[in-house]
């Protein structure tokens, strides 16, 4: 699987071509293809990390990577995770 980060809120609704676009390349590497031990004739997942303060995940161990399909392309997904907010001596999610 290719992942990438994304900070862009409007992943929470959509998604932007150029990203899709650009996930696509790197999973056509063939350096990338052989790297996963995969033939030339599979399609690589790809992963958009994007940031949920509301819903995103925390804990990332049991997480399936595969859950929230962008529908319109096959094998990309994407998901929210929570940034740790900083605030003057403190950490926090």
């Amino acid at each position: 699987m290719v992942i990438d980060a994304k900070y862009k809120m409007k992943y929470q609704k959509t998604y932007e071509r150029d990203d899709i676009r650009q996930l696509s390349g790197y999973s056509r590497i063939k350096r990338v293809v052989e790297e996963l031990g995969l033939n030339f004739n599979q399609v690589v997942d790809c992963l958009i990390i994007y940031p949920d303060q509301e819903t995103g995940k925390v804990d990332l161990k049991n997480v399936d990577l595969k859950k929230n399909t962008i529908s319109e392309f096959v094998n990309f997904y994407k998901l929210g995770i929570k940034l740790p907010k900083i605030i003057p001596n403190k950490v926090s999610l």
